[in-house]
């Protein structure tokens, strides 16, 4: 299984950070996350943000704070859209899991 995760900001702070486990690198076809769009949003949820990257196919898994992120839509192997679930407010981090 491959695992990236990426710091969002849910209630006000700006904190951003990416990273991997397994040791990835940056290649075609390796999971990375690049960006999210927006990169904040309310505790409460309900924000629809776009994930920037690669790697992406239909069976990734994307999870905010722990749970998982709703109406999941692969957008293109470099884009993933979905609505962000409610959670603590506070930096929060989105993982993107994909099988293998």
């Amino acid at each position: 299984m491959t695992l990236l995760w990426f710091i969002l900001s849910c209630g006000g702070d700006k904190i951003r950070s990416a990273g991997s486990e397994g040791g990835a690198d940056e290649v075609p076809g390796t999971l990375a996350i690049v960006e999210l769009v927006p990169d904040s949003g309310p505790a409460e949820g309900g924000t629809s943000i776009l994930i920037e990257g690669q790697g992406f196919t239909t069976d990734s898994a994307v999870t905010v704070g722990g749970v998982a992120c709703v109406d999941l839509a692969l957008v293109s192997q470099t884009a993933m859209a979905c609505i962000t679930p409610g959670g603590e407010p506070g930096a929060t981090q989105v993982r993107v899991e994909r099988p293998g």
